[in-house]
């Protein structure tokens, strides 16, 4: 509720939370966040992370030249 997610109503004695936004705009915030927090907004800091502690694969190096060329 307090990142603006949630809204809650009562429904007697119980919160009742429903959604704000959809799980793709959760995940994006979310990400956002990390990528602030973490890598101060860099997402090649982040792919620089992951690729030193062997985390991308061949395959993941290669659907990430992919994937930025069209860009």
């Amino acid at each position: 509720m307090d990142k603006g997610a949630l809204a809650a109503t009562r429904d007697g004695r119980t919160n009742r939370y429903v959604p704000r936004i959809s799980p793709e705009e959760y995940k994006l915030l979310e990400t956002q966040h990390v990528l602030d927090g973490l890598y101060q907004g860099s997402v090649k800091n982040l792919i620089a992370a992951m690729y030193d502690g062997d985390k991308l694969s061949d395959q993941d190096i290669a659907d990430l030249k992919k994937w930025f060329s069209e860009k």
